[in-house]
């Protein structure tokens, strides 16, 4: 039982949740329901639930949700959560019926992360304080809420879109990036040689394709990211043959972690979150260690040593390496509410804002930040642009997978920001054996994503007609993809003068599809496959195992 009474008020379809100290000694607690409710759902009710991070979302039914990832907030991330409860993180949809839900929804994250966490009678909305000290007599303004009870699911992701966005402004990008990826046709073994090759590619034969993203493998340690190894080679060299070129520059960089060999752990511990003995804090004590090279030790956002050393490193970026497009990745280790940080009444929400706004004084303001592996409504207002997915493999599991995260994450693009559905594959590479029907599938998917648009490919390798397909992919429509949460089979685009619809089966059967045409009258395939049935108001789409199809839409 909490020792701060909750009070709701509500304003303009929001509440805000203030937690009251009526006693007479400070009070430090973690996890307070600010919403408790019998819910009388059925378990067989179908759910979708946002993850803490960005590689966990929840699909299934209120007696037994499952995690569409591979990496879950609980077992992978090792978030801690109540016994005998179901957990997601600040956004819960609840079927109540075909294209209509129940949303729970935390309208803000400016100081403390939200869950909903529920069992087979109660439903409870929770904010976790960190041990923020609370006075006697202090009201404190923690966050916003918003229930929506059986509405439209349309309705609701778009009404939740605008409240949160209303507290969290959106950074604004001048334009949608597009360009190319050493990471998934390269690895951590690219070399100089393999990005320059590609990028004398792309500006002969795919000049829309603006940015050349040097991804992990360049650095000498996880951490001393202006140090370059001997193995990738001469990196300003690299650099100079982009712009040279006609294109411009991006590199990945992990901000919020470093390893113990690297300089800025062993020359400056005090950067970094402390545990209980004062020295830095192994991620390993408490969550995934991280992917190589660990355990990681993570940077402190609070301290302001630390944030001046993050807008070092990424002001010589901009300024002396001429790099305008940062694609930042392991972003949650500066988010986790573990350990000590210099300012010790602050949030590990509270820390991560101010690591990111102290990256965006170095890079600029008109910078491309790209949060990835990052917590999800941290970053609302903190990046301009965002991975929604996992990272791509060539198979078809993944690229099921991949279908799911990203459709079900359309409504944020344009709103919180550009969506990255990570990088589009045009060819078999390192050993796949994919079918041009389940390329297909991905390259429907990136279409119709309306977001980023990087190619993983070795470009090299492109003929002709991978070429004219980039540029189709490049042509896609900048707008805010829609779908129902509960069936992310169907997908739709808005167009100029025409709206686009991607039909998915990724199942291992065939299967017809009914689809409401809005009024159009023609309709066409993208890809050149078989043109629908339309008859009766409805489009009507056969498609064999393991294939999608984009149809456009248009009416006489």
């Amino acid at each position: 039982m909490s020792k701060l009474n909750v009070e709701l008020k509500e304003t303009g379809g929001e509440y805000l949740v203030r937690l009251v100290n009526n006693g007479c000694e400070t009070v430090r607690e973690r996890d307070v329901a600010v919403l408790s409710v019998r819910h009388g759902y059925a378990p067989e009710t179908e759910i979708y639930g946002e993850g803490y991070q960005m590689l966990s979302q929840y699909l299934g039914t209120v007696a037994e949700p499952r995690n569409i990832t591979y990496l879950s907030d609980r077992d992978h991330y090792k978030m801690p959560q109540r016994d005998g409860f179901h957990t997601v993180y600040n956004l819960f949809a609840v079927k109540t019926g075909d294209g209509r839900c129940d949303m729970y929804l935390f309208t803000s994250c400016r100081r403390f992360n939200g869950k909903i966490q529920w069992n087979g009678e109660t439903l409870e909305m929770i904010l976790d304080l960190e041990n923020v000290p609370v006075a006697p007599g202090e009201a404190l303004d923690a966050e916003y809420i918003s229930v929506m009870r059986d509405v439209p699911v349309s309705d609701a992701f778009r009404r939740a879109g605008e409240m949160i966005s209303a507290r969290h402004p959106k950074k604004a990008l001048a334009e949608r990036p597009a360009g190319w990826c050493s990471w998934y046709c390269f690895g951590p073994k690219v070399t100089k040689d393999d990005v320059d090759r590609n990028t004398d590619f792309m500006s002969k034969n795919l000049p829309e394709m603006k940015y050349v993203q040097i991804d992990d493998g360049y650095q000498e340690f996880m951490g001393d990211w202006l140090y370059v190894s001997d193995k990738f080679g001469d990196l300003g060299s690299v650099l100079r043959k982009i712009n040279e070129n006609g294109c411009e520059s991006a590199i990945w960089v992990a901000p919020f972690i470093a390893q113990a060999e690297s300089r800025v752990y062993r020359e400056h511990p005090e950067y970094f979150v402390q545990g209980e003995d004062g020295r830095p804090l192994s991620s390993g004590e408490f969550t995934y260690e991280g992917w190589r090279y660990g355990p990681w030790y993570m940077l402190d956002g609070t301290n302001p040593a630390t944030q001046a050393h993050l807008t070092h490193v990424f002001s010589v970026m901009r300024n002396e390496m001429n790099i305008k497009y940062f694609k930042l990745d392991a972003n949650v280790w500066g988010c986790f509410p573990n350990g000590r940080r210099y300012r010790e009444d602050a949030t590990s929400v509270e820390a991560y804002r101010e690591g990111m706004e102290a990256i965006f004084r170095g890079a600029g303001e008109d910078a491309v930040v790209l949060g990835c592996n990052a917590p999800m409504w941290p970053s609302v207002g903190s990046v301009n642009a965002m991975r929604i997915s996992g990272d791509l493999a060539r198979d078809i599991k993944t690229i099921r997978m991949l279908q799911k995260e990203i459709t079900l994450r359309g409504w944020m693009h344009n709103v919180f920001w550009v969506n990255d559905p990570d990088v589009f594959t045009l060819i078999n590479q390192r050993g796949s054996d994919l079918g041009e029907n389940e390329i297909r599938i991905h390259k429907s998917l990136m279409f119709m994503s309306g977001g980023m648009m990087l190619s993983g490919d070795d470009m090299t390798s492109y003929t002709a007609e991978n070429v004219r397909e980039a540029k189709l992919l490049l042509s896609s429509p900048d707008k805010t993809p829609s779908a129902d949460c509960f069936d992310t089979t169907v997908s739709r685009l808005p167009g100029d003068g025409c709206e686009y619809v991607g039909i998915f089966n990724t199942s291992d059967t065939e299967k017809e599809f009914t689809v409401d045409a809005r009024g159009a009258t023609a309709a066409e395939s993208v890809w050149g496959q078989a043109a629908p049935v339309l008859s009766g108001g409805f489009i009507r789409k056969t498609l064999g195992p393991r294939d999608a199809d984009v149809l456009r839409l248009t009416k006489d």
